[in-house]
């Protein structure tokens, strides 16, 4: 790895940024609430060296909602806020790496019940559609609980991307409060973003679902941020970096737990699945879960009519996928659909139960998780199944079945 940027403020100021945006300085950095100061002027010890960042949104802010800084890296040579020309990324301009920030929030932190914050962010920026665009594509946003109907009121962390229809509720993850802890996005462009918070996998955010890295017409350069965006609160931030690998995409090693595990041994019909096993058709589910007191259940449907179902023993967190088959009669069928059907949150990523499927096959034809509708209307884009739904697949697509 080969470390292109690192700053934890040392300098006192924010010169190790190319960008600080503050529209409002009286709501942005340099304004009352967001500085970069020391134990005694902050009241916290900085995660490393002698300084860290404090980004603050009053609750009286009420405009302009930056209180933020970027690290920009630009094709054609631009010049940043210090006076400095900014250069590209390695690779063509690739974003591909890993990307660190360590975060503080207070312990007494009160997420929004309907907004969100947002912590850590990738902007891309040039020419779309004819115009000059500094959009955002994806980032990690904190909320309440109580906004994804998960109970009480502490904030969450989850990932979210740019024109989201929420048409699925997000994986999230209780935000660590009162102590210093850090975000890790492993990048992989046209592929994956790998979120990490704390050490532990949030969150992995697909190509398929929203682009991850350029798609923009022209391209001028990548965009990475930390601060305190939107929402009303005090963050501190610390020692951020980004880092290349060698390769891209194209070297980009199975997402997390995709090899860590063989795959049982399958059998027609297997334990805590009841599928016939007269029909001529077979059905072949790659499934895991989150095992909140007790494994995720789920039917499958035909046509909407429950003709088995099944239960995922296999744990996410192990890696892997359990591999079940069963069998049935689907002349003249339409669709096939998975019902999840015994959803439970406890209050916490680790009390969570949750139904993974990696794919699913019909006859030798595959379809992917990702491209499964949600509830008959919505691509489902991920692999996993948070709250009680179903994911359905066209069999008009499976070669040899009769109409």
């Amino acid at each position: 790895m080969t470390v292109l940027f690192s700053d934890g403020f040392e300098s006192g100021d924010y010169r190790g940024w190319s960008f600080v945006q503050a529209h409002d300085k009286s709501q942005g950095p340099g304004g009352p609430g967001n500085r970069v100061g020391t134990a005694s002027s902050l009241g916290v010890k900085p995660h490393g060296g002698s300084y860290a960042a404090q980004f603050e949104r009053p609750a009286s802010a009420t405009s302009r909602p930056h209180a933020k800084v970027f690290k920009e890296w630009s094709n054609t040579g631009k010049w940043d806020e210090f006076g400095r020309r900014m250069g590209p990324l390695p690779n063509g301009g690739n974003p591909s790496g890993t990307y660190r920030a360590w975060f503080q929030f207070p312990a007494d932190y009160k997420a929004s019940s309907s907004g969100w914050m947002n912590l850590f962010q990738f902007k891309e920026q040039g020419s779309k559609n004819g115009k000059w665009h500094q959009d955002p594509s994806w980032w990690l946003n904190v909320s309440s609980a109580s906004k994804w109907g998960q109970g009480g009121s502490e904030p969450v962390v989850f990932a979210n991307h740019w024109n989201n229809k929420w048409d699925y509720t997000p994986k999230t993850m209780k935000l660590p409060v009162g102590r210093w802890f850090e975000v890790r996005a492993e990048l992989y462009e046209k592929d994956r973003i790998e979120w990490y918070v704390d050490g532990k996998l949030l969150d992995v955010s697909k190509h398929s679902t929203y682009p991850v890295g350029r798609f923009f017409d022209k391209s001028d350069g990548w965009v990475f941020g930390v601060g305190h965006y939107q929402g009303v609160g005090r963050v501190l931030v610390d020692d951020a970096s980004m880092s290349t690998r060698s390769g891209g995409s194209a070297s980009a090693p199975p997402p997390p737990g995709d090899t860590a595990a063989p795959e049982p041994v399958a059998s027609p019909t297997p334990p805590g699945g009841t599928g016939g096993t007269d029909g001529k058709d077979t059905i072949t589910l790659w499934v895991a879960g989150d095992q909140y007191q007790g494994a995720p259940h789920f039917d499958l449907l035909v046509d909407g009519k429950q003709i088995a179902d099944g239960a995922a023993t296999v744990s996410r967190a192990d890696g892997g996928w359990q591999k079940l088959t069963f069998e049935a009669d689907l002349d003249g069928a339409r669709t096939l659909g998975v019902r999840f059907d015994n959803d439970l949150w406890g209050g916490g990523s680790s009390r969570d139960r949750n139904l993974w499927i990696d794919k699913v096959a019909v006859n030798g034809t595959v379809f992917q998780a990702e491209d499964g509708l949600l509830n008959g209307q919505n691509r489902l884009g991920k692999e996993a199944l948070y709250f009680n739904s179903t994911l359905g697949f066209d069999l008009g697509k499976v070669a040899g079945l009769s109409a």
